[in-house]
C-alpha cells in the first residue's frame, strides 16, 4: 500500500497529520479583510461532492470541516459511488447512492437541477480527496 493510502486508510485523527496540516495551512491560509468578511456572513452555501464508497477518501474531513464554517449557512448533497459512508455526518448529507459507472458531472447536474439554486448565494463542487483547513 502507498504511504498516501495508508494515511487515507488510517484517517485524520493520525496526530503528526494534524500538527502536519495546521502548520501548512495555517501558512497559505489568506489573510481575510474583515470587511469581506462580514460581507459574506449568513450567506448560503450549497456543497456537492461525489465519494468513492469502497475507497479510502476524505470526504467525511470535508463534510465536517464545511458544516463547522463560521457564520455560513452550509447545505451540503453528497452522491456516494459504490457503497454508502460509515461516517455519520456524511451518511445524512448523502443524497444519492449510485452502483455502476455514470460520469461525474452528469451526478452533480443531477443534484442541481433538484435544488433552487436562485437559495443560495455561493455553489462549491468538491471531490473526495480535497484536504481542508480547521474551521475558524
Amino acid at each position: 500500500m502507498s504511504k498516501r493510502l495508508s494515511l487515507l486508510s488510517s484517517g485524520l485523527a493520525h496526530p503528526w497529520f494534524q500538527a502536519w496540516s495546521r502548520r501548512r495551512f495555517a501558512a497559505c491560509r489568506p489573510d481575510v479583510p474583515e470587511r469581506l468578511r462580514q460581507a459574506v456572513t449568513g450567506a448560503r452555501v450549497l456543497v456537492v461532492g461525489v465519494y468513492l464508497g469502497q475507497r479510502p477518501n476524505l470526504a467525511a474531513h470535508i463534510a465536517s470541516e464545511l458544516a463547522a464554517s463560521p457564520g455560513l449557512e452550509v447545505v451540503q448533497h453528497w452522491i456516494a459511488l459504490g457503497q454508502i459512508s460509515d461516517d455519520a455526518l456524511l451518511r445524512q448529507r448523502t443524497v444519492h447512492t449510485i452502483h455502476g459507472r455514470v460520469p461525474k458531472f452528469t451526478l452533480i447536474n443531477a443534484v442541481l437541477q433538484a435544488v433552487d439554486l436562485a437559495s443560495f448565494d455561493f455553489l462549491l463542487v468538491t471531490d473526495d480527496d480535497v484536504a481542508l483547513p480547521t474551521a475558524s
